[in-house]
């Protein structure tokens, strides 16, 4: 499913320590490290995108944007390295704890890749809705147009799924009172499936 850089089981305390000392980053799933593996042009480009869109909109109201470096802890003792991370209130940083590490985004995005694309979807998407603040999450397809966006409902707590396939289409964030344009996610993203690429 993932790389794991140790194949045992550890504790969130361990991982910290072993973390904060270490040159590369991992994620922490379920008492297992996991290894960050590079990524492809096109993803790089995607989170560029998505970066620089959602910063046009946002960062005149004092709003964060951050791509690949800021890692998430979830309710249940795992962190993860989302692709792009956005809020609009003041940053929760678990404290004491290095490198920093945040505690309420608003929006999390993730650009999938063929090793970690049902991780991600499945067991990574789950431990991110417990994450009370977190409003939006989208993962992202480099290979075709197709974004799956899940957005919490206020009326009954539950999540809403959608996915959005034509360049044509906007996703409406309203936690952030923004959006985001396919046509801009993708922009100079080569090697597109075109049976989803709608001109």
């Amino acid at each position: 499913m993932f790389a794991r850089e140790l194949d045992l089981r550890i504790s969130e305390a361990d991982y910290l320590v072993l973390e904060a000392a270490s040159t590369f980053k991992h994620e922490f799933f379920q008492g297992y490290i996991i290894s960050m593996a590079g990524s492809s042009v096109g993803h790089n480009r995607i989170t560029g995108n998505v970066t620089w869109a959602l910063n046009n909109q946002l960062i005149r109201r004092g709003c964060l944007v951050v791509p690949n470096d800021l890692r998430v802890r979830m309710p249940g003792g795992d962190y993860a390295y989302p692709d792009v991370v956005a809020l609009c209130d003041e940053p929760r940083l678990h404290p004491n704890v290095k490198p920093d590490t945040l505690l309420n985004p608003t929006l999390i995005i993730e650009v999938l890749s063929p090793a970690t694309r049902n991780y991600d979807r499945k067991d990574k998407a789950e431990a991110y809705r417990a994450i009370p603040t977190l409003q939006h999450v989208l993962f992202i397809d480099p290979d075709r147009v197709l974004v799956h966006v899940m957005s919490r409902q206020a009326d009954e707590g539950g999540w809403m799924l959608r996915d959005y396939t034509s360049l044509d289409d906007t996703i409406p964030l309203p936690a952030l009172e923004a959006t985001l344009a396919l046509r801009d996610l993708y922009l100079n993203v080569t090697g597109l499936s075109q049976e989803s690429v709608q001109e």
